[in-house]
């Protein structure tokens, strides 16, 4: 057992006075030499007592650091749950490692349970792409506001492509809603194969000359979401993004992206 802190610092007096009673022991005491040893002793045996009181508890508080990073979530194992309103109902929302589901509040029936399970409705994490606050703002207020809940942003897939949804968890207390911010971050940023940077290619006579403009509206935003930097390149030439590419260290990003160019045999070309 580990001794506590009171009676380390009775040790740390006891040895106090313990080189006190040395001082004053040995220029009159004719047997100077054994009351050392003892005290030596005395002065061993105190050092490891107070080495136990003292190092002890500092290996006791890295093992609980370290056993608090290496834990992990199972898939299916809830890691916070709360109410919000989405649309005009409350629902029960609760938080795994892979999804986030959402099931409405019914009235107490015998049949609760299995009209629950009908109505209950998830989006997968790995679908998300962006998690935000949300807030009321007037016109022109660009920070601050009034707290309303959290957005999630999903790639939901309409046909051959992918689309913009959102999905809002409305709810109007300023801690319920941070604890859900850091942990929805927390397992969105452990997506190890989700880019940050990406190298990106705008020709601006593709779409009627309105690439670029179709970039800085639909694009960029999503981007910026997404905490993804983008470094643009607007084409002049034919063969302009393939001389780049060459010349580019690739190892600064982690994909390329086009926009009005196409690729052909795996070289980049602007479309005619």
């Amino acid at each position: 057992m580990f001794e506590s802190p009171c009676k380390s610092i009775n040790v740390l007096n006891a040895w106090s006075e313990s080189q006190e009673e040395l001082r004053e022991t040995q220029p009159v005491s004719p047997h100077g030499k054994s009351k050392r040893v003892k005290t030596k002793k005395k002065k061993r045996k105190q050092q490891q007592s107070e080495k136990r009181s003292v190092s002890a508890p500092q290996l006791s508080t890295d093992d609980t650091d370290k056993g608090q990073k290496e834990k992990k979530y199972r898939p299916d194992e809830p890691i916070v749950r709360g109410i919000f309103q989405i649309g005009k109902k409350s629902h029960d929302v609760v938080l795994t490692a892979t999804r986030v589901t959402w099931t409405p509040i019914q009235p107490e029936t015998p049949t609760a349970d299995h009209d629950v399970k009908k109505l209950e409705e998830y989006v997968e994490l790995k679908d998300v792409f962006a998690v935000k606050v949300k807030r009321r703002r007037s016109a022109g207020q660009q920070s601050g506001g009034t707290l309303l809940g959290i957005t999630l942003f999903q790639c939901k897939k309409k046909g051959l492509k992918l689309k913009e949804h959102t999905i809002h968890l409305n709810n109007l207390s300023t801690d319920h809603c941070e604890i859900w911010i850091k942990s929805l971050k927390e397992i969105l940023s452990g997506f190890k194969n989700r880019p940050k940077s990406l190298k990106v290619f705008v020709n601006p006579v593709s779409h009627k000359k309105e690439a670029y403009q179709l970039y800085l509206d639909e694009v960029a935003p999503l981007f910026k979401l997404a905490d993804i930097e983008a470094d643009v390149t607007i084409t002049k030439r034919k063969g302009h993004a393939l001389s780049i590419l060459k010349d580019c260290s690739l190892e600064d990003y982690d994909g390329t992206c086009a926009l009005g160019i196409i690729t052909q045999r795996g070289i980049v070309s602007e479309a005619s």
